[in-house]
This record gives C-alpha cells, structure tokens and sequence, in this order.
C-alpha cells in the first residue's frame, strides 16, 4: 500500500521452463508486460531503447554506445531478472524508460553445479509452407550448433567465504552460408562463422551478520569471420575480399559492500569498471586479413 513501483521478477527457473533458446538478460526483460524492442535493444512503456538502465547487482552495465548492457553472463549465473517499469524509486536515475536489475547466484555451504548443453540445427525447424524461400526456411546447414554451459559454486570457508565459477562456450563454429555475388566474377561460397567464450567468477565474503562484501569478474570473447557488410547497405559482397573478421572482447569487474552500521542505517557501495574492445588485435578483412577493395579491372586489391 506504501510502495507505487510497477515491476517484474523473474528467476531462472521459471525462464528454463520456457521453450526458448535464447535466455540472456534482454530476451528475459522482453518477457514482462510493458516492453517491446526496436533496432537497438528493448523498449520500456514506449521509451528509447537507450533509456534504459541495465544494473548487475546494483553496478551499472550499461554500454554507453548502444544503450544496451556491456556485459554478457553465463546464463546459468542468473538468480533473477527484475524489470522496474514505472515508480521507480530514487536509489535509481539517468534514465526515462525503466530499470534492468539482474540479480546473480551466490554461493553457499553447499556444493552445487549445472551442465547445459543448447543443441540446435536449422534443418530441425518447421518449414514455412507460405515462405519457403525466407533465409530462415531454407535447410542448408550441415551441422549442429551447440551451446555449452558449465557451473559450480560452494564454499571456500563455510559460513564465511563463497565462490561461483561460470564458463560457456560455443562449439562448434555457429556458421550462416553465404555466396559472394558480382557480375564480373564467378559467386564464390563462404561460410561466415562465430565463435564466443564467456568466464564469470564471485567471490562473496560473510565478514558477521551485519557486514559483507563481494567481488564479481566477467569476461567475453567473441571471434567472428567472413562478416558480410556490405549487405547490410543493401546489396551481398562482391568478392571475399570485401569480407571481414572481427575479435571482440567484453570485460566488467564489480565491487560490492553491504553492512549494517547502525540499528536505521544500512550502507551499500557499489565500484565497477566496464571495458570493451572491438576489433581486437588478430581481425582484420578477408578470411586472411586481405585488403577491403578488389580492382575488378586490373585484378589487384586496394
């Protein structure tokens, strides 16, 4: 009756007993009343997408380019995704959409653990009777993409000191089929591919029942080659040497403290720092680094 906040939680195991594939913090915040999406991410009660506030245990994740969160995590590291959609309170701002908060495992004097693998292949979809010809209908990939996920948490120093340790990986290459289109050259097949590895640790510290802190470190790699550009303006590559290759990494490291100092005053304090490099060192164009131009007239590269 005290409390005007409009929001959505939901936990992990209640998104593992949805049938969808993706389970990252942007397709659970989809999930809730109130959102939609747009080109750049999810939409809160009609807002910019780049009005919403993405928080990881209360440290802000948010990508200062797209809007969207900088961090990807372990799915199985998710406790809960909460979604503030209106009243929000004042501990949050610089925003006008809504509030993201994703909440994290912790460990415990249990030892727990998970092992996830995702399978999925385009030739076990349905095919659209009405649109055989749509990219998605069309059954010419020859294997399985599989999504692993490992997890383990437990104690270090029971009662104290606690650890949850994630790690995913996708193996093999996720490959999507192309063919390099130009009226001057024979199209020539590439299969443009995508790796990604993600490595998430926390430590959580019990110091008495009215003290406790924590560390968090999450780390994404993500290898992509024979990136067709060109195509997003339009029209397909004209030759593999207009192709790309790409190395991306994402990285976020948070301190947390929580403690009770008097019997009215509680003290949180959040410190993080967020890094992202794109087209880390080893990209480049081409499937070989090869240059981004081809002179079709005299047949050398630019």
């Amino acid at each position: 009756a005290t409390d005007a906040v409009v929001q959505n939680n939901m936990s992990l195991s209640d998104i593992n007993a949805l049938p969808i594939n993706n389970r990252d913090i942007t397709t659970i915040a989809q999930l809730t009343p109130g959102t939609s999406t747009d080109a750049n991410g999810v939409v809160v009660r009609g807002s910019m997408a780049t009005q919403v506030q993405y928080l990881v245990d209360g440290a802000d994740v948010m990508d200062p380019v797209t809007g969207g969160p900088a961090v990807r995590l372990n799915e199985e590291m998710l406790e809960e995704v909460q979604v503030i959609s209106g009243g929000a309170s004042a501990e949050y701002g610089r925003f006008t959409g809504g509030v993201v908060n994703t909440v994290t495992k912790s460990g415990t004097n249990e030892f727990a653990g998970t092992f996830r693998w995702d399978v999925t292949n385009n030739k076990w979809n349905a095919r659209n009777p009405k649109d055989p010809t749509t990219p998605g209908n069309v059954f010419d990939q020859n294997h399985a993409n599989v999504i692993q996920q490992y997890f383990l948490s437990g104690p270090i120093w029971k009662n104290h000191i606690f650890f949850v340790v994630g790690y995913r990986t996708t193996s093999p290459q996720v490959s999507t089929p192309g063919t390099t289109q130009s009226p001057d050259v024979a199209p020539v097949s590439f299969a443009a591919t995508r790796t990604e590895e993600r490595k998430d640790f926390k430590v959580d510290y019990q110091i008495n029942n009215a003290h406790k802190v924590f560390y968090q470190y999450n780390k994404t790699e993500a290898k992509r080659a024979n990136i067709d550009y060109a195509s997003r303006f339009g029209a397909p590559s004209t030759s593999i040497a207009t192709l790309s290759s790409q190395n991306d990494e994402f990285a976020y490291t948070t301190y947390g403290y929580t403690g009770t100092l008097l019997d009215n005053l509680l003290l949180e304090v959040r410190l993080n720092d967020k890094k992202e490099t794109l087209g880390k060192t080893g990209g480049g164009q081409g499937p070989k680094n090869a240059p981004m131009w081809f002179n079709l007239g005299n047949g050398s590269y630019d």
